[in-house]
């Protein structure tokens, strides 16, 4: 049996129509699979040129962060982002901006207050970073930093006992050491009472005599500076 052209014409146009239904249903379901060149994504953050990041350890008052670099355009704003040990919080300053007319070379300052009600601890690993933004509307972002906070008048040094870091300077290595591995006893058996299977990395500062504690430590009351609390 021979079929019949015509019924050969009949079963394409039902493909054609099925597949231009099937096409209609997608572009109004999925219309990104037909927008050619279409991005929905933002554009990364550029990078700053020749960028160079410093910061200054006002201890124990403040640290100041700089940033120098260029910018493709005049920069309207510019922003410290920082975190303090291990906390997943991102603070953020805005900072003072100074930039060439020609050239778009350009400065950023910002000052973290680290006493009083900001105090922060010695021996804290802090993280920043600089985002701007120029007059085009473009972003920048700098490489990322890290640094221990701690007094710059003394040689630091850190031996690591277990899961404890220890900083400290004017000690010998060895009796650093040792009164590191007692102290770490007394806190795992502390860590046993308490019924933790594991003891968390942390760290831990040496202060050598009562004239550096109280540079280091807050003072919670005139009690506590009579009693020594901190030395």
């Amino acid at each position: 049996m021979v079929d019949h052209p015509r019924s050969h014409v009949v079963i394409a146009v039902l493909k054609i129509v099925a597949t231009i239904t099937i096409v209609f249903v997608l572009t109004i379901l999925c219309p990104n699979l037909f927008i050619h060149g279409q991005v929905h994504t933002d554009e990364p953050p550029k990078r700053f040129l020749n960028e160079s990041l410093n910061h200054e350890i006002n201890f124990p008052n403040e640290i100041t962060f700089i940033i120098n670099g260029y910018s493709q355009a005049d920069l309207r704003q510019l922003t410290l982002n920082y975190q303090i040990g291990e906390s997943k919080v991102t603070g953020y300053i805005h900072s003072e901006i100074e930039q060439e007319m020609v050239g778009k070379a350009f400065s950023g300052l910002s000052k973290l207050s680290t006493s009083g009600n900001s105090y922060i601890p010695s021996g804290v690993r802090i993280k920043y970073y600089f985002e701007g933004r120029d007059m085009n509307g473009n972003q920048y972002v700098s490489l990322t930093k890290e640094f221990d906070y701690l007094n710059p008048d003394y040689q630091w040094r850190d031996t690591q006992v277990g899961a404890m870091t220890i900083f400290w300077h004017g000690f010998q290595h060895l009796d650093v050491a040792k009164s590191g591995e007692k102290a770490y006893v007394a806190i795992q058996e502390a860590a046993a009472i308490s019924n933790l299977q594991e003891i968390e990395p942390f760290r831990a500062v040496i202060i050598n005599n009562p004239r550096e504690a109280a540079e280091a430590f807050p003072t919670v009351s005139n009690a506590s500076s009579k009693d020594g609390l901190y030395g």
